[in-house]
């Protein structure tokens, strides 16, 4: 037990949680979301969250057993048949789905938008004003 990290597990889920799912995946669904462009983000979003909740389960029992009982009508059907969230299976890491490509274009995505808001700031414009920004980039490799 001695070389288990719990501490360290829990922060990673958090920063991944808050600092990408969050702040960045939902906010950019929800621009799909209204214009209702297909494919769909909430298969993802579904997802994640409920990947999400089994990861936190050990450290917040109570909360991601309500969660779970919650969004349990919103998974696929053998998952619905699974009692508990105390008895579903530790997520275990899908290497298949990582595509580094994709994780580079939004990478870059983020950084264009933090060099947005980090102007806004410097020049004091209000983030409710409305302002044009122009983007001129080379071949994306």
């Amino acid at each position: 037990m001695g070389d288990f990290q719990f501490g360290e597990a829990q922060r990673q889920i958090y920063d991944f949680l808050w600092g990408e799912f969050c702040d960045w995946y939902i906010e950019i669904a929800k621009i799909r979301l209204r214009s209702e462009e297909a494919p769909s983000p909430i298969p993802v979003l579904v997802y994640v969250l409920e990947t999400s909740l089994r990861l936190l389960h050990p450290y917040m029992p109570f909360i991601t057993e309500e969660l779970w009982q919650n969004l349990k009508q919103h998974l696929p059907p053998d998952w619905q048949a699974t009692e508990s969230i105390m008895v579903a299976a530790y997520p275990i890491a899908d290497e298949t789905a990582i595509d580094p490509q994709a994780e580079r274009i939004v990478e870059s995505i983020i950084e264009i938008i933090h060099s947005i808001r980090n102007a806004r700031a410097q020049c004091k414009v209000e983030s409710s004003r409305w302002i044009e920004a122009q983007i001129y980039a080379g071949k994306f490799k």
